[in-house]
């Protein structure tokens, strides 16, 4: 069998340094331009939406404006994205523990004891 010809090959204008710093500088200004998913848009917007949930709009009017925008999802999924963001920022900030109340008036009750207990033999199985 012949062997093909490879077509890869390599005819670079500057130096690797030069590649390095430029495609360094696309991958950032990408990041920046557009996050990886739906729900990471949400994330950085969500102080936007709930104004506009305050304000009245609907999922579903929220869904079709951002739809005009590139951003495609079902007011049930914004729904969830929504209620886990918030779940997530809520449970970011943690709350000091309770204090137990101390109530001198209310005697503790005693614990538990074994006394008067009698044990019972375990049932005869038939064969």
């Amino acid at each position: 069998m012949p062997r093909k010809d490879k077509i890869s090959s390599v005819t670079m204008l500057g130096t690797i340094e030069d590649l390095i710093a430029d495609l360094e500088n696309e991958r950032k200004e990408r990041a920046a331009r557009k996050p990886a998913t739906a729900f990471g848009v949400i994330t950085q917007i969500y102080p936007t939406l709930l104004s506009m949930k305050a304000d009245g709009w609907s999922d579903m009017e929220i869904c079709t404006t951002l739809k005009t925008r590139g951003i495609t999802l079902s007011p049930g999924t914004l729904s969830t994205y929504m209620k886990k963001i918030g779940r997530e920022k809520r449970t970011s900030k943690p709350k000091p523990p309770r204090m137990a109340k101390v109530d001198s008036a209310t005697p503790s009750p005693p614990p538990p004891s074994m006394r008067g207990f009698t044990s019972q033999p375990p049932p005869l199985l038939d064969a």
